[in-house]
């Protein structure tokens, strides 16, 4: 059960990037949200919606594979992935190739992302 909520999760996030919507990103996004980037660069919730909406942001590609839940609870789950993709930053058009793990927190009966983080792979 908590596998597919793992996977449901990702599937809904990796939409709403690729949308681009920070309106729909916002409900999503816990309000103590910590995104770290691949890059290193850090982005609070606030910071994050404003990268999206401004177009500062966008991500052109996007696909998570091999997701899995590392831990749950009735309000936490774990989960670590890869990502790929292709993402425009300030223009910049920059290929996303990481591991990564996310934390999801249920508040309120909704599930939001609390934590982020990603390295990015080595070459291969």
């Amino acid at each position: 059960m908590t596998q597919a909520i793992s996977i449901d999760l990702e599937e809904l996030r990796q939409r709403a990037f690729l949308k681009g919507d920070s309106n729909d990103l916002a409900s999503m996004l816990d309000d103590d949200l910590e995104y770290i980037h691949s890059s290193g660069v850090v982005d609070g919730k606030t910071q994050f919606l404003e990268a999206i909406g401004s177009g500062e942001l966008k991500y052109d590609a996007l696909q998570f594979t091999g997701v899995r839940t590392l831990t749950s609870s009735s309000d936490t789950i774990v989960l670590n992935g890869n990502m790929a993709g292709v993402v425009l930053r300030r223009g910049e058009k920059i290929k996303i190739g990481a591991i990564y793990v996310a934390v999801w927190r249920k508040t309120s009966s909704k599930w939001t992302l609390r934590y982020f983080q990603s390295t990015k792979k080595p070459p291969q």
